[in-house]
């Protein structure tokens, strides 16, 4: 639904955060008028919408394909830079979310993946994720 919103009504929408989302089936399903923010977070493991796509009554596109359409969309410029991995899923021990940033965007757009290695289609966020670290990542995305 985050996606669609962006797709259909950019001129409105900032910045979307999305947990196990995809794409529609075909990049010109989506052609926003305005650069939109993503933060994308997928589980590895996510056995509902997987990881590297899959199919329902149509073919959906996978995480990293969905935020390199998104990124494009929003005009960045570069490749992605990998920054420090987090902890984002407490039940699962360590740093365990790998983070693809793209932050060279038009208009300061930022779209950024978060890999959850090992994740489910409903990770254990913690509140902190949540509650502060989702919500100030889209509060920064403005135009």
């Amino acid at each position: 639904m985050s996606y669609r919103m962006a797709c259909d009504r950019s001129e409105l929408i900032a910045a979307v955060a999305v947990l196990a989302g995809s794409d529609p089936p075909e990049v010109d399903d989506c052609e926003p008028g305005e650069p939109v923010s993503v933060l994308h977070l997928h589980g590895t493991d996510d056995e509902v919408i997987g990881y590297d796509g899959g199919s329902f009554a149509v073919s959906f596109p996978g995480a990293e394909e969905t935020v390199e359409r998104w990124a494009d969309r929003a005009g960045c410029a570069e490749a992605a830079i990998e920054a420090a991995p987090l902890d984002l899923d407490s039940g699962l021990d360590g740093a365990e979310t790998t983070v693809r940033l793209y932050d060279r965007c038009d208009d300061g757009a930022m779209v950024q993946l978060d890999t959850i290695e090992g994740g489910s289609h409903i990770p254990a966020l913690t509140h902190e994720v949540v509650g502060t670290q989702v919500l100030d990542w889209l509060l920064a995305q403005s135009r």
